[in-house]
């Protein structure tokens, strides 16, 4: 019998792509094998095609791809016990893989899991040399290892919609579960990709009063994708003064919320130290390549009783709470603007993600195996 062959497109360095053949792997009783509709793209991905965040720890060659929707083509019968369902059955799948064991993971924090030799083990990060090799979503089928956290999605939903249960997961964790949103709260969002626009939906969605968008000049045009999707305001920063504007939209009373998305700049952080209410939050989550935040006075910190906290990927709750609302529909995600590519185009994805290709329009870039180019 000829072998069954998966197809993947397979990340060997910055800015390197090539399709590969792997072996389709069999199952065991503990795991199974998603055939892939729909993969999502993020920031990370970007910073791992490009090499540029080094904290990530990139082992290269990988299969990338965290954000995937799929089909269940096999699964051994515990694995199907464990996460009730079956072939046939439409899942998402987080993008972390939890030890289970650790004392985070045995109390359901598992986006903070140490167990793994205190590394990260998650799909797009563990290398394709290692057996069976697809562990990311760039491919016509994904791996499940057995911890893996996999929920059922209705099968109708837009795959377009579905894959947005990571992007909004970590606007629920990072703006409502973190800094305790509450009603009538002033909420800042810094960075105007996916994630920045899903913050301020998510924000505006559990009743915040006033939400402000920055980004810089050159996403202009996402700027005002998010005034369309939740932002009341939105400032760009390289035109405009940040902290000035942010004053004068508050009445000086500045924000009791900040969501500081933007990778590699630190001057962000120095600034929602300013504009950071008296007994307000900031929740970091751009990485910064382990810079020094150069100009940061504590004292303002403990003057103004405020909580600085990083957020680490999407919690379990938010990942659940994500999917139910993709399938109420409850959020305007059709406003949205999504590029859809072949897997034999995952470099000019990848690109557009980085910017790269110029394209000012998307939101959203999604790559599908079933299409041609």
């Amino acid at each position: 019998m000829a072998k069954q062959m998966v197809t993947a497109a397979v990340l060997t360095a910055p800015r390197t792509i090539k399709l590969e053949q792997f072996e389709k792997p069999r199952v065991n009783p503990e795991n199974a094998l998603v055939r892939v509709e729909a993969c999502g793209l993020c920031g990370t991905d970007a910073e791992q095609y490009i090499g540029a965040i080094k904290s990530l720890n990139i082992q290269y060659p990988i299969i990338p791809g965290h954000e995937v929707v799929g089909i269940i083509e096999k699964i051994g019968k515990k694995a199907a016990e464990r996460w009730g369902v079956k072939i046939g059955d439409r899942v998402v799948v987080d993008s972390l893989i939890p030890c289970r064991h650790c004392d985070n993971c045995t109390v359901g924090q598992f986006n903070l899991c140490s167990g793994w030799n205190k590394t990260m083990m998650g799909y797009s990060y563990v290398s394709c040399e290692v057996s069976p090799h697809l562990w990311g979503g760039y491919a016509t089928h994904m791996y499940l290892h057995p911890n893996s956290l996999v929920r059922k999605i209705d099968k109708t939903v837009a795959a377009e919609k579905a894959v947005l249960f990571n992007a909004l997961g970590g606007a629920i964790h990072w703006t409502y579960e973190l800094p305790k949103l509450k009603y009538g709260d002033r909420v800042l969002v810094i960075a105007a990709g996916l994630r920045g626009v899903m913050c301020c939906m998510v924000a505006k969605a559990m009743g915040a009063s006033q939400v402000i968008l920055a980004g810089i000049q050159l996403d202009e045009q996402r700027l005002r994708k998010g005034l369309e999707l939740g932002a009341d305001h939105s400032i760009i920063v390289d035109k405009e003064d940040l902290v000035q504007r942010i004053r004068e939209l508050t009445d000086g009373k500045g924000v009791d919320i900040v969501i500081d998305l933007s990778p590699h700049a630190t001057e962000s952080v120095i600034q929602a130290l300013e504009v950071i209410a008296k007994n307000g939050t900031i929740v970091l989550l751009g990485l910064k390549n382990n810079a020094e935040i150069k100009g940061f006075v504590s004292d303002k910190l403990i003057m103004k009783a405020c909580t600085i906290i990083g957020g680490h990927g999407v919690s379990y709750t938010a990942f659940k709470r994500a999917i139910s609302m993709i399938e109420a529909g409850s959020l305007p995600l059709d406003k949205l603007r999504t590029k859809v590519f072949p897997l034999d185009e995952a470099h000019l994805a990848m690109a557009t993600l980085a910017k790269e290709i110029k394209d000012d329009e998307v939101n959203s870039i999604v790559i599908m195996p079933a299409l041609r180019g």
